[in-house]
């Protein structure tokens, strides 16, 4: 008996992708998928194995879950392979290279030392600033400590 695997399959309807969970079954290459939960109809797909794309969730640096995934056109149901090496157009490009000039920390040190803070509302914080002392007072007063 062959290994099986579950595994979420998009199926693609025109422009529309329907998600789907299923299982994969290694020998077959095929992904059985029920129509409804309660139903005993399946689907069956042919997934080559080679566009089957994993997903790693990470927490705390090490790898919590994989989930596999893959892509079937709805109409021959057979899978797709998906490639994110595809050309960047100049726009993209130009928008990357913004998001990582944003992404600095020289930048933002730069904006903050930029800045300055006017007088009045440097005084504005400070009289806030006594507001709660003298709340932090009246609070350590009440249960009989004194606070100078």
């Amino acid at each position: 008996m062959g290994e099986k695997i579950k595994i979420k399959v998009g199926v693609l309807h025109g422009n529309k992708i329907i998600w789907k969970k299923g299982v994969f079954d290694f020998e077959k290459r095929l992904a059985s998928v029920k129509h409804g939960f309660f139903s005993r109809d399946f689907d069956f797909y042919q997934v080559n194995p080679n566009h089957i794309l994993d997903s790693f969730k990470i927490r705390r640096k090490k790898v919590k879950r994989v989930e596999h995934y893959v892509f079937v056109d709805g109409e021959t149901g057979k899978s797709i392979k998906i490639s994110s090496k595809g050309a960047v157009s100049e726009d993209d490009l130009k928008d990357r290279l913004r998001l990582k000039y944003l992404s600095k920390e020289a930048f933002w040190l730069a904006i903050i030392k930029r800045a300055k803070i006017g007088f009045f509302m440097v005084f504005i914080i400070a009289l806030a600033g006594i507001g709660i002392w003298q709340l932090i007072r009246l609070i350590f007063a009440s249960a009989g400590v004194q606070v100078p």
